[in-house]
């Protein structure tokens, strides 16, 4: 996809909707506030032209459609931490996303792989990625 589509097709559609679904649960499971996580999500949703998107935040899981219902999604949350390092580095990637400056889905898959691989203090810096991908940030 070399810009955004506006009526993105099918398989696009599902990438982008497990895009949003990866970027909820890393700003839910860093400690974002449930509010902001469906917040996000929502902006990034419309600015991706996935329509008639509907999401649920818990502080212990996801859920959400597109479409008429042709696609849904539950992802479980089981564990939370803080690490606003990455909560602001997803919000400001959803920024982008929003004005433009992020306009292709592997642009934003990348960046948001990039998010999950902060590290925090002590921890290694290996990290997987959501969804069809996984990553190491050493590849990034």
């Amino acid at each position: 996809m070399a810009e955004r589509e506006l009526y993105p097709d099918g398989e696009q559609r599902r990438r982008i909707m497990d895009f949003i679904m990866a970027a909820g649960q890393t700003l839910l499971e860093n400690g974002a506030e449930v509010f902001r996580v469906e917040q996000t999500m929502e902006i990034m949703a419309a600015s991706f032209h996935l329509r008639e998107f509907h999401v649920y935040v818990l502080t212990n899981g996801i859920f959400a459609s597109a479409g008429t219902a042709e696609m849904s999604e539950v992802r479980n949350v089981p564990t939370r931490t803080t690490h606003l390092g990455r909560v602001a580095a997803v919000n400001q990637l959803s920024r982008q996303i929003a004005s433009g400056e992020v306009d292709t889905i592997d642009v934003a898959e990348t960046r948001l792989a990039q998010a999950r691989c902060i590290p925090s203090e002590g921890l290694g810096a290996a990290c997987g990625g959501h969804g069809r991908r996984a990553l190491l940030c050493a590849d990034l």
